[in-house]
């Protein structure tokens, strides 16, 4: 993948460095990689499995629920990788993570949206935002809102 200096920039930019979870990258291969240490990513194999999918194209409902803003993915080789924290026990995406990616919506990019995912939140008192995801949606909510506000100066 080509990046201009000024997207490099913008990708890398938008890694928080601070709490637990550091990303040390000096390219976006790099941040790539440790994105895909940080938690479990799944193929559409591997969600078919898990869900148990019975149509000729399983892949078309995951299209759907890219489509819809109920899950993102990212690339790899070729192949969509979805990641394990945004699905419930039933395989399916979490419902709240409709809301958190419309947050997002225009604003990041996967790659930056999983790093976010990832990496320690102050406004979820230091933990990341997928340790949160499964029980504290709502405040998951509030963080991704609150990353992507202007900030305000009065």
């Amino acid at each position: 993948m080509f990046l201009t200096a000024r997207r490099r920039d913008e990708v890398l930019g938008d890694v928080v460095m601070a709490g637990k979870l550091k990303f040390h990258v000096a390219s976006a291969a790099q941040l790539r990689e440790q994105v895909f240490k940080s938690a479990q990513w799944l193929t559409a194999q591997d969600i078919t499995e898990r869900v148990g999918f019975r149509t000729a194209s399983p892949s078309l409902q995951l299209n759907k629920w890219t489509s819809a803003g109920l899950i993102f993915t990212i690339s790899d080789e070729g192949h969509d990788k979805f990641p394990a924290y945004a699905l419930g026990d039933d395989g399916s995406p979490l419902p709240i993570m409709k809301e958190i990616l419309a947050a997002f919506a225009g604003k990041r990019q996967p790659l930056s949206i999983a790093t976010w995912f990832a990496a320690a939140n102050g406004w979820l008192g230091g933990k990341s935002p997928m340790e949160m995801l499964a029980e504290h949606g709502d405040a998951v909510v509030s963080a991704a809102i609150m990353e992507v506000a202007p900030i305000r100066h009065g």
